[in-house]
């Protein structure tokens, strides 16, 4: 597997299930949701080190912004 790319679509849901708090006291109507959608993509350096960028574009979103987000992430396996 070492030095390989593998490229793919990614994406995620987020639904909070419990409504946010402020002071103690809950904040009605504070549920966020979103749907992230997008490339991806993963180098494998060697057997133990992956480097892995995924951008998303966030829609349905509710009580949170929506647009792109960007993750790149760096594994090393011990």
């Amino acid at each position: 597997m070492p030095k390989r790319l593998h490229v793919g679509v990614n994406g995620y849901y987020l639904k909070q299930l419990t409504y946010a708090k402020r002071d103690g006291s809950t904040v009605n109507g504070s549920k966020a949701r979103v749907l992230g959608i997008g490339p991806g993509a993963v180098w494998h350096f060697s057997r133990n080190d992956h480097f892995f960028i995924n951008l998303y574009v966030e829609t349905l979103a509710q009580y949170q912004p929506e647009g792109l987000r960007l993750n790149l992430r760096y594994t090393h396996h011990f």
